[in-house]
């Protein structure tokens, strides 16, 4: 017997069941930015290790590839840079929007 993901209800209405999606197509959390950023930090950092020394401040700038990272909400940015912890030598840290370069989020 195959069980189908969808039913159709009383009304006609096309209804979606117990859907579950793999877990590569389940979206981006905060967890994962926060992950992803922590990731740059510490690449970039590593790649700047013998001039951090040269120069006052560093700017880090990233771009948002992923189309499930969030977006305008406020509130899960606030998460994501409390949960960065040290962000040395970085004195700005920015993500832009791939899609919309325009957009961007100053993380620290």
């Amino acid at each position: 017997m195959h069980s189908q993901p969808f039913a159709i209800s009383d009304t006609g209405e096309f209804i979606l069941e117990d859907l579950e999606a793999a877990p590569h197509l389940r979206g981006w959390t905060t967890g994962d930015s926060t992950d992803t950023i922590k990731h740059c930090i510490a690449e970039k950092t590593e790649k700047i290790k013998d001039i951090i020394c040269c120069y006052l401040e560093w700017r880090l700038v990233l771009v948002d590839h992923n189309v499930y990272s969030p977006g305008d909400w406020e509130d899960e940015w606030e998460t994501i840079r409390d949960d960065l912890g040290d962000t040395k030598p970085w004195s700005e840290i920015v993500v832009l929007s791939l899609t919309e370069p325009s957009t961007h989020v100053d993380v620290i």
